[in-house]
């Protein structure tokens, strides 16, 4: 992924619901990465960092989405179309759509 591209993608991921932030980390050239903090839909206030997901990015190099640490069944459920788009933006990426 060229950077400008990348910038485009932080862009769309940034206006989908239930996305909170954000954040471009480039400091090893190849392992570029764009991590994604969604809201969350249950547990207490500070239960899983107060995040939806523990760990959920965009590795760039193979420009797959990886989830881990969800905050529940109603996290889960509320950002399954959240997570669709992210993927959906990804392979538009591939295929030059973007």
């Amino acid at each position: 992924m060229m950077q400008s591209r990348i910038d485009v993608l932080i862009e769309q991921i940034k206006a989908l619901s239930g996305v909170t932030k954000v954040t471009f980390w480039g400091k090893v050239g190849g392992k570029e990465r764009i991590y994604i903090d969604t809201s969350k839909h249950n547990g207490g206030k500070h239960w899983n960092g107060g995040v939806g997901y523990t760990m959920l990015y965009v590795d760039c190099a193979t420009a797959t989405l990886k989830a881990d640490g969800c905050a529940g069944a109603a996290t889960r459920d509320a950002l399954a179309e959240t997570l669709k788009n992210v993927r959906d933006m990804l392979i538009e990426d591939e295929r030059g759509e973007v």
